[in-house]
């Protein structure tokens, strides 16, 4: 089983009975990619891929755990910090960290196609 222990879909994994002493559950921290690279040669059973066109793209087959949104985090002086929602319009002029594209490579692609959409002002 690979992914983020954090990701909704790690709930799923119950403690292995003491009974089923042949099973055995080891958790790895591999990014999609390689997720993806060791679930075709074989070396991992299950892996939690991020985004679907990762899955999709390494011709994996796929089964929705869960979902998750991505949020701006703001100092509470920030203009936007009170609002319940932000446009990246609205932070346009801002300057901000991305995402490890290295790390979590859809989740990076994700957020920089999101930013080089027409109307959301941002720009890269």
């Amino acid at each position: 089983m690979s992914g983020s222990l954090s990701h909704p879909g790690a709930r799923c994994i119950n403690p292995v009975p003491a009974a089923a002493s042949d099973v055995a559950v080891h958790l790895f921290d591999l990014s999609a990619p390689r997720q993806a690279e060791a679930l075709l040669e074989g070396r991992l059973d299950a892996g939690f891929i991020g985004f679907a066109f990762e899955a999709d793209t390494a011709g994996l087959r796929k089964r929705k755990v869960g979902r998750c949104a991505f949020v701006a985090a703001l100092p509470k002086s920030h203009r936007a910090a009170r609002s319940a929602t932000v446009s990246l319009a609205e932070l346009k002029e801002e300057f901000f960290l991305g995402i490890s594209e290295e790390t979590y490579p859809g989740a990076s692609r994700h957020v920089m196609d999101a930013c080089a959409e027409p109307d959301s002002g941002a720009h890269r």
